[in-house]
């Protein structure tokens, strides 16, 4: 009944004959015992020993896997629902039936979920609830990135693929984003890969395997690491590892035919590969420590799902609580992370990478909550975070538009006691408005609701102090200037030398103190400014313009209230 191998010439006529034909001979007794005679591999009797034989079992469950995948086209649609049917009722020891130890039957089982899932949709989703609750999907899901062993890993990633599979929100995804970082997401979103692409990973990863397991001549042994491994090794040894993957994958392909195509299809392929990988993006760090840190973690958390299992009596007698498990990472904890991001490596990362961002507007809200937070509390992630706003808004304006809390930002300007975040927040705002020096790089910004929040007394006011507070910065610069090169017009030039003919204070120009020096006038601090200010009475806005006096500069002006030409309520 089971008929030829996939790879030989099959007589489909002769073969639906006499299917059908021993099928209906035997009725539902027959599919409920070779239903039966397989699911009882997980029953033991009380000495331990399984009560069928593993080569029944070889034989039984080739039998139905070849009635429901790979030659199911000669299976009477009758006949098909009726077996369905029976296995769906006993979902539960075929889960069982994983732990055997003849890989033969592993792979006939994974291939019979396989058609459970796609025809019986309601008992798949049991199925997964109860390889979640039991710690099975844990268990193949640290074999599908850790096991030295490309069968295994073969047929656990298939299993992972299975149970995983579903929207953002189910169990088995919200278990996922708590044990990986939420960057490896993404990949499951990527093309499907043909069957040669496929294998030609496959290989590069067992190469890469090899080479990571291999010893290096004269290296020494490292104590913590061989315990890694003799742990890694414990819980993943499994009859699986002698998976044969190119007959499983044939027969994948053929039970995947069986139904409908799936719309939610996953490149688990991809994301599995990814995870063996190194990575430094704005949104995801891997590398060997952070993999070091999920295993041990999935270790620990195997460990004890075992021991409690060995207690109570097996799986069916313990239910994890997934729901309170994830991973932390303790290498990442001085990453400064707004959402999905690393600051650090977004402020490094090309342009091109941000413009792909799905999501600038919710970015932009999760940085500027967190510049809120940080503010004149820690400078360092305030200006990383007022960055990352600049760079954002300066690619993504069009698809952010209009900042309604430009306010805001003024009034942070106005309350910070830290000068660099206030120099900060003006580029941010100059690039609100499109005035700051990268449009030329990005393009203009032209959003003239950003203008407008600015048109008030208390905004004009603020920037008016700004602009006074730019050219006391200037004064001290061109003070400091003066003081060096001395008088520009005095015909005097400021030359590097080597130090030969100075004085004292290393001046070319000093003489001895007994030669008779000249007195020069003191020149003012801000001579090299230009004057800017004006003066007039007070109480009348605006003054009239007879009574303006100016321009001035500011040392001009001290020397007025010295001299008591200027007061206070000028």
């Amino acid at each position: 009944m089971a008929g030829p191998s996939v790879s030989d010439a099959r007589d489909k006529q002769n073969e639906f004959v006499n299917k059908s034909v021993i099928l209906e001979t035997g009725g539902v007794d027959l599919v409920v015992w070779l239903v039966h005679t397989l699911l009882e591999a997980a029953s033991k009797q009380p000495d331990g020993q399984q009560q069928v034989s593993d080569l029944i079992l070889m034989a039984t469950s080739d039998i139905l896997q070849s009635i429901l995948c790979s030659q199911h086209d000669t299976t009477k649609p009758e006949h098909f629902s009726l077996f369905i049917e029976t296995l769906a009722s006993g979902y539960r020891a075929l889960l069982s039936t994983l732990r055997s130890e003849t890989p033969f039957i592993i792979e006939n089982t994974a291939l019979l979920l396989q058609v459970l899932t796609t025809h019986a949709p309601q008992t798949s989703v049991t199925i997964r609830d109860a390889a979640l609750s039991s710690g099975i999907m844990l268990q193949h899901f640290y074999a599908a990135i850790f096991s030295p062993l490309e069968g295994q890993r073969f047929l656990s990633r298939y299993l992972c693929s299975l149970w995983m599979s579903g929207p953002m929100d189910c169990d088995e995804k919200k278990l996922l984003q708590r044990m990986i970082p939420s960057g490896f997401v993404g990949y499951l979103k990527m093309p499907l890969l043909s069957r040669r692409e496929e294998e030609k990973l496959d290989e590069i990863e067992q190469d890469e395997m090899e080479e990571g397991v291999r010893p290096k001549q004269g290296a020494v042994s490292n104590s913590e690491d061989e315990n890694d491994a003799n742990a890694m090794e414990s819980v993943v040894a499994s009859a699986a590892a002698g998976t044969n993957t190119g007959r499983l994958r044939s027969r994948i392909q053929i039970a995947t035919a069986t139904g409908q195509e799936n719309p939610l299809s996953e490149n688990f392929r991809i994301f599995f590969h990814v995870l063996t990988k190194d990575h430094s993006l704005p949104d995801l760090i891997w590398n060997q420590q952070t993999r070091r840190e999920l295993r041990i973690a999935l270790e620990s958390e195997l460990q004890s799902v075992r021991r409690a299992t060995e207690a109570r009596g097996g799986i069916d007698h313990i239910a994890w609580n997934h729901q309170q498990f994830a991973v932390e990472y303790p290498s990442l904890r001085e990453e400064v992370q707004v959402g999905s991001v690393y600051m650090r490596l977004w402020l490094q990362a090309g342009d091109g990478f941000i413009k792909t961002w799905q999501e600038p507007v919710r970015l932009f809200e999760l940085l500027f909550r967190r510049f809120l937070c940080e503010l004149d509390r820690n400078t360092a992630v305030t200006i990383m975070c007022i960055r990352c706003l600049e760079r954002l808004y300066s690619i993504h304006a069009s698809k952010i538009g209009t900042f309604s809390d430009i306010m805001i930002m003024s009034r942070s300007m106005a309350m910070t006691k830290s000068i660099e975040t206030q120099h900060r927040l003006l580029a941010l705002v100059a690039t609100l408005l499109g005035v700051s020096t990268d449009q030329d790089k990005h393009g203009k910004i032209n959003i003239p609701g950003n203008a407008e929040q600015l048109l008030n007394a208390e905004s004009i006011s603020q920037l008016c102090q700004f602009v006074a507070w730019a050219h006391t910065n200037g004064i001290q610069v061109g003070n400091l200037l003066t003081k060096v090169l001395g008088d520009p017009t005095g015909g005097k030039q400021a030359l590097l030398t080597d130090g030969t003919n100075t004085g004292p204070s290393g001046n070319s120009s000093d003489k001895p103190s007994g030669e008779h020096q000249v007195p020069q006038q003191r020149e003012a601090p801000d001579s090299m400014c230009p004057p800017v200010w004006f003066v007039a009475p007070a109480g009348r806005i605006p003054p009239p313009a007879d009574q303006i006096r100016g321009p001035f500069r500011v040392s001009e002006l001290m020397t007025m209230m010295e001299n008591g030409d200027l007061f206070s309520h000028s």
